[in-house]
């Protein structure tokens, strides 16, 4: 009784909506929805959070089920076999995708004036960075949902949260001081790998140096040498131009391939990362048989990680003995690539009616304010978490109809830093590296721009880079002459598209 007293108390307090149902919301609205990472198995009407929310705004959601790795095959189906959903999450769209089906008047357009009657929604919006990118026309026709919003604001715009992680027990008995450190250089990494190498810290003839997948490891080391894109066009400012990328850093993706292909070729890296997940590397740490891996550096990614050690090592403290640490150049930089803030769009049916329209604006509205991300994350204030004497949040539960309000608003991943639920240790390492990055890192930018540009040429370009990559580390062909020549193989397609966007861009 007295959990159903809190739950219609916290009801009425509710701060940032316009009104209960019984005023902007007196009559009812249902609508179907579906989602990204959704589980057949839940009933996600059966719990707090979502009643409260249905309560508030007078609606019912009727949920209409998608499998996670179907996503690009059946948004695609439901749009041109017109059946689809009045709301749904998509991740696989492209640019060109989106003017396409804007024009063919496949999805709805949001209402003239969205932005000045639902604030919260429209500044999340403007945090991605798409708000004026992804318009068709000068119309929006979908909501990009920002990552970082309320709880962190990297500048500049979600740095890779990747990090190494290492076994610090062995780099202790080895003599390496990386426990009191940040940040260490390649050379010492090279030199920390070699060493739990020579001295078979796993004890069985065989220590794995670097774990997990073999592009993974590139991509890392490929910052130290000021953080290669190997695809793609992006913007030389001081000439004035755009570049293809694998042209414009041929030194420098020939000298990283060239890097790996001595670490892999030495035995510095583990034999099987042409095929292994990261998350096969991190259990081949975890059980004592590899140095370090390359990797997720995020709070839920410590916590997946430490899983999987609590697994092999039921009586030892993940951070006692796993350690995360950033690799920078020799000389002490650290270089990133700059990211994006976005993960996924919400788009509507073409016939959606605009009372359904506007309910579902109202309720990514509340979500997108810092408030209505704590109800996202923690459940109903009052019932399932509130402030303490000093504005911390204390208590809350992860209810499963959050995982839709995400994709409504904030996908929330900088939440995980603020989070009581999760282990203080892994939010303070995750916080402190973060920051350190944003600090102390040159960055690449992401070519935003570029990105979102489409034509004909855009939409039909293709570079396949990765694969390559792989067969060069792998192989023993002459690497600068290879990638040459991979160059050579696509000249015909990137020539004319280089021309079209020094044409667009810089009027050339």
């Amino acid at each position: 009784m007295k959990k159903i007293l809190a739950l219609v108390l916290a009801l009425m307090m509710l701060s940032g909506v316009a009104a209960i149902a019984e005023g902007e919301y007196a009559d009812p609205v249902k609508f179907s929805y579906s989602f990204l990472y959704m589980d057949s198995a839940t009933d996600y009407h059966a719990e707090a959070l979502y009643q409260y929310i249905a309560e508030t705004y007078n609606v019912d959601i009727e949920y209409i089920y998608k499998a996670t790795g179907e996503d690009a095959t059946v948004t695609r189906a439901w749009l041109y076999g017109d059946n689809m959903p009045d709301v749904v999450t998509w991740h696989s769209q492209t640019q060109a995708e989106l003017v396409e089906l804007a024009e063919q008047g496949l999805i709805a357009p949001l209402p003239e004036g969205w932005e000045e009657r639902y604030p919260n929604l429209y500044r999340m919006v403007k945090l991605t960075g798409l708000y004026d990118l992804e318009k068709v026309d000068g119309v929006n026709y979908c909501i990009p949902h920002a990552v970082f919003a309320n709880f962190l604001s990297p500048d500049p715009v979600v740095p890779d949260q990747g990090v190494l992680q290492y076994r610090k027990d062995w780099a202790t008995k080895l003599g390496f001081d990386f426990a009191e450190r940040k940040v260490i250089t390649v050379s010492e990494l090279k030199a920390f790998l070699e060493k739990c190498i020579a001295e078979d810290m796993a004890g069985n003839g065989a220590t794995i140096g670097l774990s997990g997948p073999l592009t993974g490891v590139y991509t890392y080391l490929s910052k130290a040498e000021g953080g290669i894109r190997t695809t793609g066009f992006s913007r030389d400012e001081e000439a004035q131009e755009y570049v293809f990328n694998p042209i414009a850093k041929f030194d420098g993706i020939v000298k990283t391939i060239g890097q790996v292909r001595e670490w892999y070729k030495a035995g510095l890296i583990d034999a099987d990362a042409y095929s292994l997940t990261e998350i096969q590397g991190v259990t081949k740490m975890a059980s004592g048989l590899a140095a370090a891996v390359f990797g997720a550096g995020h709070v839920d990614g410590y916590i997946e990680r430490s899983k999987i050690f609590a697994n092999a090592n039921p009586n030892e403290n993940y951070l006692d003995v796993i350690g995360q640490i950033l690799v920078c150049n020799d000389d002490g930089t650290l270089y990133e690539l700059a990211g994006t803030n976005y993960y996924s769009w919400t788009i509507f049916n073409p016939n959606i009616e605009p009372e359904v329209m506007e309910r579902v604006l109202a309720i990514a509205d509340f979500f997108s304010t810092k408030e209505g991300e704590i109800y996202c994350n923690a459940g109903v204030k009052g019932v399932d978490w509130d402030y303490d004497e000093n504005g911390e949040i204390v208590g809350g539960v992860l209810h499963p109809s959050s995982m839709g309000w995400y994709f409504l608003s904030i996908v929330s991943d900088d939440f995980g830093f603020a989070n009581p639920a999760k282990p203080a240790e892994f939010r303070a390492r995750a916080l402190e590296l973060t920051n350190l990055k944003m600090e102390k890192a040159v960055f690449t930018p992401y070519p935003e721009e570029y990105n979102h540009y489409t034509s004909e040429l855009k939409n039909e370009f293709s570079f396949p880079a990765t694969e390559k990559i792989v067969e060069l580390i792998m192989g023993d062909m002459d690497i600068a002459e290879a990638w040459q020549a991979h160059i050579d193989e696509y000249q015909h397609i990137i020539d004319p598209l280089l021309e079209e966007l020094n044409e667009v861009f810089f009027n050339k």
